[in-house]
């Protein structure tokens, strides 16, 4: 097995949360941004 697939498997909880921020902040990301517009937030 490749250096990366054995990586991988040892800190396979680290990859899945990592997934699942990355997958948060590309779906919820622009709407979080909208709303803090829309509501009148700095930045």
């Amino acid at each position: 097995m490749p250096d990366w697939v054995d990586w991988v498997l040892n800190n396979l909880d680290k990859v899945v949360i990592a997934l699942i921020v990355l997958w948060l902040i590309s779906t919820l990301g622009p709407g979080l941004a909208e709303t803090a517009k829309a509501s009148g937030g700095d930045g």
